[in-house]
């Protein structure tokens, strides 16, 4: 008896272990666009047909997220596991593909990653559902992996005399790590219990809200983003982003039950502030200390209300507003503390307990925000993000924070309005 118990134990810390760790590696690779070796060869043509699908294919990605969590919440755990594996393979062939046929498009190797990145989200956090010890190792392995992707140097040049090395390191997420997470999510479905459903729903019964809030979700953050882009110096096309935002978002969080709604608010407020937070890309030397501040945010949110994450998310806007023209050197690394901590915050405050509807409100971290809109150039949403530009992170502008307090304000009033209605 003993035995069993040890062996049931350390199971368990095997697949929340093998849950953060792929969740992690999946949600850089949802982030990053492409590796250092195709962005420094690749032609003009092609990084710019690149830059120009990166926002749809990262929207994509938290699509797939959204309708694999509300699938696998309704087929079983063993299910999950298996979308799981099947979605790590796919980036680690693509990653493999970039590689060793470098004429192969790079922009359809993007949405090829960041659908599957996006599967693997979306079914090991609807995996989570049934399990006490698992959603933590969910939401640090979700959080600490898009502030991985968004503020770590990625590199840049290729290393002579060490094939292995530049093989292993030179794509983000490594290769060898997203290999490593395959041969993990291989041995969980293996122990996977069969015939376990996550929830007691027919197939005809699949809840769609969740995934229509989703698709409303995302589909309006992203033209808003994508119109502000193209018209960013203009006082009047900012104010039409936010006030277009407002109805759909509460349409949206309405069709979400209970606290999720609040959850996909706070998702967008504290994605749009740590956007437009002045920070300043860091080596992987950040790594642990990113993690580090996450986990402490996730353990200080737990047990508090909705309000704490909103507070802690216009916080983090006003932070950024106030901080955008100094000339601090020790600002932009401040900036990564305070973001991933109130990051955490809000995500252990929001999301109490992990059901489809709070996966879809998650997958709104990945969405394009109007911040990143504020501080790009026309027509060029994605520029620096995908080839890696530090524009952002030299930035004098308060405008993107004045962009996160605005977004911030929305989303409070709406948290407000759903309130009232389901009161």
């Amino acid at each position: 008896m003993a035995v069993t118990t040890i062996q049931t134990l350390l199971a368990r810390r095997i697949s929340t272990i093998t849950i953060f760790l792929s969740t992690a590696v999946a949600a850089i690779a949802l982030m990053v666009p492409a590796d250092a070796r195709r962005v420094t060869s690749g032609s003009a043509l092609e990084l710019q047909l690149l830059v120009n699908n990166a926002s749809w294919a990262v929207t994509s990605g938290a699509l797939a997220a959204a309708v694999c969590a509300v699938l696998v919440s309704v087929f079983g755990q063993r299910g999950g596991w298996l979308i799981a594996v099947v979605g790590m393979s796919t980036t680690a062939v693509a990653h493999t593909v970039s590689r060793v046929l470098p004429t192969f498009s790079l922009t359809d190797l993007n949405y090829i990653d960041s659908v599957a990145a996006g599967a693997v989200i979306g079914a090991l956090g609807a995996v989570t559902i049934s399990r006490r010890d698992a959603p933590f190792g969910f939401l640090l392995g979700l959080t600490s992996g898009v502030l991985l992707a968004d503020f770590t140097r990625l590199p840049v040049r290729i290393v002579d005399g060490a094939p292995a090395v530049n093989w292993s390191s030179m794509s983000m997420p490594p290769t060898l790590l997203v290999m490593g997470c395959v041969a993990l999510l291989a041995v969980c479905f293996h122990r996977a219990p069969r015939n376990q459903k996550l929830a007691d729903i027919t197939p005809c019964e699949v809840p769609v809200p969740p995934v229509a809030a989703a698709l409303i979700a995302t589909v309006t953050l992203l033209f808003a983003t994508e119109h502000l882009s193209n018209n960013a110096n203009g006082i009047t096309h900012i104010v039409l982003a936010v006030a277009v935002l407002i109805p759909t978002l509460l349409v949206a969080a309405l069709m979400l039950p209970n606290r999720d709604g609040s959850a996909l608010l706070i998702a967008i407020m504290v994605s749009t502030a740590g956007t437009a937070v002045n920070v300043a890309r860091q080596s992987l030397w950040a790594t642990p200390v990113i993690i580090a501040a996450v986990a402490l945010g996730l353990f200080a949110g737990r047990g508090r209300s909705i309000w704490t994450a909103a507070a802690a998310a216009t916080t983090a806007a006003l932070y950024a507003a106030l901080t955008a023209d100094s000339t601090e050197s020790w600002w932009p690394i401040a900036g990564i503390i305070l973001v991933a901590t109130l990051t955490g915050l809000c995500f252990g405050s929001a999301i109490t307990t992990v059901t489809p509807g709070a996966l879809v409100a998650s997958a709104m971290f990945f969405v394009p925000s109007l911040a990143i809109a504020a501080y790009c150039p026309s027509g060029k949403l994605m520029e620096g993000p995908v080839l890696g530009l530090d524009d952002r992170f030299r930035l004098d502008s308060s405008t993107p924070g004045l962009v996160a307090l605005a977004v911030c304000a929305a989303c409070a009033s709406n948290l407000l309005l759903l309130r009232r209605i389901r009161t």
